[in-house]
C-alpha cells in the first residue's frame, strides 16, 4: 500500500528569492511616481523633512513576524487515496494534521511569486494565520518529520524576508528625500517658466500632511 504524503504550507505559498527581490524593487521604483502624484506647489511651504515624514508612513513595508512559539494544532481523521499491491486506487483511513501560526505584517509578502498571468491567482492565507498541513497515513514520527521540514522552510523564509524588508525600509528616507528634492526643483523651475512669460501657473490644492 502506498500513498502520496507530505506536509505543505497551506495555499501553495511561494518563497522565491528572486520574487522577493522583484517585489521590493517594484516598491523602490514606485517612490518617485508616488512623490510626483502626492506633492504639488501648495506643499512647497512645508520642509522636505516634513513631506518625507508624511510620505514615509505609506511607503513603509511591514515585515512578516510569525509567532512560532504558540502554534495552534489540529488533528482529524480523513479518507486518503492510495495504491494497493496491484496498483489499484483504494481509499483508506488517514489523518490531516494542521499546525497554524499567528503572524503580523504585510500579507502580500507570502505571495511573492512572479507570474506571466495578467491576474495571477493569490495564495489563500487567512488573515493573521499561516498553516502547515499534513495529509496522509504515515506514522506519528514521519508526520512529525514532515511538519518540521515544512516549518524549517517557513522559518528560513520569514528570517530572510525580514532582513531584506528591514534593509529596504532603511533606504526609504533617503530615496524619498531625493525624490522630494527633485520634485520641488521641478515645480519651481516650471513656475519660473510661467513667471518669465507673465502667465500664472495653475493653483493646486494642498495635499494633507501631518501637522
Amino acid at each position: 500500500m502506498s500513498t502520496e504524503e507530505g506536509a505543505r504550507i497551506a495555499g501553495n505559498i511561494s518563497f522565491y528569492e528572486d520574487a522577493l527581490s522583484s517585489f521590493l524593487s517594484t516598491q523602490v521604483k514606485a517612490v518617485e511616481n508616488n512623490v510626483r502624484n502626492a506633492v504639488n506647489r501648495a506643499n512647497l511651504e512645508f520642509s522636505d523633512e516634513k513631506i518625507v515624514a508624511s510620505l514615509l508612513i505609506d511607503a513603509y513595508v511591514d515585515p512578516l513576524r510569525v509567532d512560532f512559539d504558540n502554534p495552534d494544532r489540529n488533528v482529524e481523521d480523513m479518507p486518503v487515496e492510495g495504491n494497493d499491491v496491484f496498483s489499484s486506487k483504494v481509499t483508506i483511513s488517514g489523518t490531516r494534521v494542521t499546525k497554524s501560526f499567528f503572524f503580523t505584517g504585510l500579507r502580500d509578502l507570502f505571495r511573492c511569486q512572479l507570474s506571466t498571468l495578467p491576474s495571477p491567482p493569490k495564495a489563500v492565507v487567512p488573515a493573521g494565520t499561516i498553516s502547515i498541513v499534513y495529509e496522509g497515513s504515515g506514522h506519528a514520527s514521519s508526520i512529525r518529520q514532515e511538519i518540521e521540514r515544512a516549518e524549517k522552510i517557513l522559518r528560513e523564509y520569514i528570517e530572510n524576508s525580514r532582513q531584506r524588508v528591514d534593509a529596504h525600509n532603511a533606504r526609504l528616507s533617503t530615496l524619498l528625500k531625493r525624490s522630494v528634492e527633485k520634485r520641488r526643483l521641478s515645480l519651481l523651475e516650471f513656475d519660473g517658466v510661467f513667471s518669465t512669460q507673465s502667465i500664472q501657473p495653475f493653483q493646486d490644492k494642498i495635499v494633507p500632511l501631518e501637522a
